[in-house]
């Protein structure tokens, strides 16, 4: 079971603009894999993305426990609920937390990700051919 949702807030309306806050939340229960879903949740633009503390998440997070938010246990909602709060109230926070999510992009970008599985054929050819 998957569930993505995005929170648009309004933070400090002026004669011009709206400040936007944006909070990408990527929950998965049952994932086992290392799919950077939360990579697309950070590319997306979110302002800072949270993410359930599964396997592949922990994973494509770096283990970055400000970002993570367990997916089971009695306080699941209130550490949930906590961690948007922050990403609202304090500005601070959130830019240092969405600077290390934006830092990890380049682990996902195509040229990366193709470079890296071109290296996994190219190995597998050798050892075969030997």
């Amino acid at each position: 079971m998957q569930l993505a949702a995005m929170i648009n807030v309004t933070m400090k309306p002026t004669s011009c603009q709206t400040e936007r806050l944006i909070v990408a939340i990527v929950i998965a229960q049952r994932s086992r894999t290392k799919v950077p879903t939360g990579g697309c949740a950070i590319a997306s633009g979110a302002g800072v993305t949270l993410a359930g503390d599964n396997p592949g998440y922990r994973w494509t997070m770096r283990g970055d426990e400000d970002a993570l938010f367990p997916i089971s246990g009695p306080d699941r909602a209130r550490i949930l609920a906590e961690r948007i709060r922050r990403a609202i109230a304090d500005p601070g926070w959130a830019h240092a937390l969405h600077k290390r999510e934006r830092a990890l992009l380049a682990r996902y970008d195509v040229a990366a990700v193709t470079d890296r599985v071109e290296e996994v054929y190219r190995r597998a050819i050798a050892d075969r051919r030997r």
